[in-house]
């Protein structure tokens, strides 16, 4: 049988994805606007997943693709959620203005910006 180097790798770095997420959590580290000063709350954090990284045994590759495994775990339910509500604003917009959203031309958005009030019941 063929050696399976993808599952060797999702095995190896998945788990690792989940640990690092629940230490991340567990952390509550300052985010938005991070001073100098709030990189001291990350500390500890730091030190958890360097020290994870080297009781796995991790590569620098394994590493990168951690990262990239951490990152799609937040942006695909964010986007997932995010697609919804703009499919539900497009549905919103086209049942406002009484067509296609890609109906809607220039002239007709004037007309609007212009009237002296705007009602939606």
């Amino acid at each position: 049988m063929e050696r399976d180097y993808t599952k060797e790798r999702n095995d190896k770095c998945i788990p690792v994805v989940w640990e690092i997420m629940k230490i991340i959590s567990e952390n509550k580290g300052k985010i938005g606007e991070v001073t100098k000063e709030d990189y001291d709350s990350y500390n500890d954090l730091q030190v958890k997943v360097l020290t994870l990284f080297k009781e796995k045994d991790l590569t620098q590759n394994d590493i990168t693709y951690i990262k990239a495994l951490l990152l799609q775990a937040v942006e695909l339910p964010y986007n997932l959620c995010s697609d919804s509500i703009l499919r539900s604003y497009d549905k919103a917009v086209e049942k406002i203005w009484g067509k296609e959203e890609i109906d809607i031309s220039v002239s007709d958005i004037d007309k609007v910006l212009k009237a002296e009030k705007v009602t939606i019941e």
